[in-house]
C-alpha cells in the first residue's frame, strides 16, 4: 500500500528499494539452490568413488602396501611440514576472499541494482571460488594426516582418497570457469539461459566420476598410471581454462601472473608422475611450487576483487558484451562508437 502523505518521487524510491530487496532475496534463494545441487553432486562423487575404492580394495587386499613408491609417505616429516603449511595458508586465503566477495556483492547491489545477470553470476562464481579453496583445504589437511600415518606403511587406499579429494577440489575450478565463460544463470525473461552451464556441469561430473574410478583402480591394480595421470589432466585442463577467463582485459590480470598460472596447470601432471621421478628431489620441489602458485592465484583473485575487474566483467556480461555472437552489425557499431567516444585519444 502507498502512503497518501508521500510524494510520487518518494513512493517511486520506496518501490525501488523494495524491488532491490526482492531481487537480493531471489539471488539468495538461487544461491541456496545451487549450493544444494553442487554439494549433492560432490557427495555423489565421493560416495561412488568410495564404493569403487572399497570394492576394488577388498578384491586386492594383498596388493596394498606393495609395488610402486607412494609420494605421500616419502620423507614423512618434510611432507607433514609442507602440507601443514599449505593447509594453514589456504585457510587464511579462504577467510580473506570471503570478506572481499561480500564487499563486491554489496558494491554491485549499490552500483547496479537492476542487474540480475551480474548479481546471480557473482553469487554462482562465489560458490565455486569458495568451494575450490575449501576443497584444497580438505585435500591438504588429508595430505597432512597421511604424512602422520606414513610410518604405518604404504597404503593404496590413502593414495586413492587423495585422488578423490583432488578431483573433488578440481571440480570447483571448473565451476569457476563455467560461471564466467558460458551463460550460467537464468532470468525471468529467459528461463533456459543457464542450460549450457548445467549441461557442461553434467558432462564434467561424468568425467570426474570416470577419472576417480580409473585412478582408484590404477592405485590398486597398477594399470600403468593411466588412471592416475587422468587426475592430473582433469585438474590441469580446469586451471588452464580458468586462467584463460582470468586473462580477459575486463578483469585486467597482470600478464606475468597468467604465465605462472598456466605453469601451475602444467604442474598438475607432475603430481601424477611423482612415483616415476626421484621423489626425494621432486616431492619438495613440486609441493613448494604448488604453494607459491596458489599464492599467485590468491593474488589474482584479490586483485580482480579490489581493482574492480570482477565487477567490470560482470557488467560486461549483463550488457551482453561477452556474448559476441548475439551482437549484430548495428549493435557492434554502437559499441565501438561508444568506446571511441570514451577513449582519451578521441577528440
Amino acid at each position: 500500500m502507498t502512503d497518501p502523505g508521500q510524494t510520487a518521487e518518494e513512493q517511486i524510491a520506496r518501490l525501488k528499494l523494495q524491488e532491490a530487496e526482492l531481487s537480493r532475496r531471489i539471488v539468495e534463494i538461487q544461491l541456496r539452490k545451487e549450493k544444494v545441487i553442487l554439494w549433492t553432486a560432490v557427495m555423489g562423487l565421493i560416495a561412488i568413488a568410495t564404493t569403487t575404492a572399497w570394492a576394488t580394495a577388498t578384491k586386492a587386499v594383498t596388493a596394498l602396501g606393495k609395488g610402486r613408491p607412494i609420494p605421500l609417505i616419502d620423507n614423512p616429516p618434510l611432507a607433514f611440514f609442507l602440507h601443514g603449511i599449505q593447509a594453514t595458508i589456504i585457510f587464511f586465503f579462504v577467510r580473506k576472499h570471503r570478506q572481499w566477495l561480500r564487499r563486491i556483492a554489496t558494491a554491485l547491489q549499490e552500483k547496479a541494482p537492476d542487474a540480475p545477470i551480474a548479481k546471480k553470476t557473482l553469487s554462482q562464481f562465489t560458490l565455486g571460488w569458495e568451494y575450490m579453496w575449501y576443497g584444497w583445504l580438505v585435500l591438504y589437511t588429508w595430505f597432512t594426516i597421511a604424512a602422520l600415518i606414513a610410518p604405518l606403511g604404504a597404503s593404496a587406499w590413502v593414495e586413492s582418497v587423495s585422488d578423490i579429494l583432488d578431483i573433488v577440489s578440481g571440480f570447483g575450478i571448473w565451476w569457476c570457469y563455467l560461471s564466467l565463460d558460458v551463460r550460467s544463470v537464468n532470468v525471468p525473461a529467459d528461463l533456459t539461459r543457464d542450460r549450457p552451464f548445467w549441461r557442461a556441469v553434467a558432462i564434467l561430473a561424468a568425467a570426474a566420476i570416470g577419472c576417480i574410478a580409473l585412478s582408484v583402480t590404477d592405485r590398486v591394480f597398477h594399470i600403468g598410471y593411466f588412471g592416475i595421470v587422468l587426475v592430473g589432466i582433469f585438474n590441469a585442463l580446469g586451471i588452464a581454462s580458468f586462467t584463460g577467463r582470468l586473462g580477459s582485459h575486463y578483469i585486467d590480470t597482470p600478464r606475468w601472473a597468467l604465465s605462472l598460472l598456466y605453469f601451475y596447470a602444467m604442474l598438475q601432471i607432475f603430481y601424477s608422475l611423482l612415483p616415476l621421478l626421484n621423489t626425494k628431489l621432486w616431492i619438495p620441489a613440486v609441493y613448494i611450487c604448488a604453494l607459491l602458485l596458489k599464492v599467485v592465484l590468491a593474488f589474482v583473485g584479490l586483485n580482480m576483487m579490489r581493482n574492480g575487474g570482477l565487477i567490470r566483467y560482470l557488467e560486461a556480461a549483463e550488457s551482453g558484451l561477452l556474448d559476441v555472437r548475439a551482437l549484430d552489425n548495428a549493435k557492434w557499431a554502437a559499441v565501438t562508437k561508444a568506446a571511441a567516444g570514451a577513449s582519451p585519444l578521441s577528440g
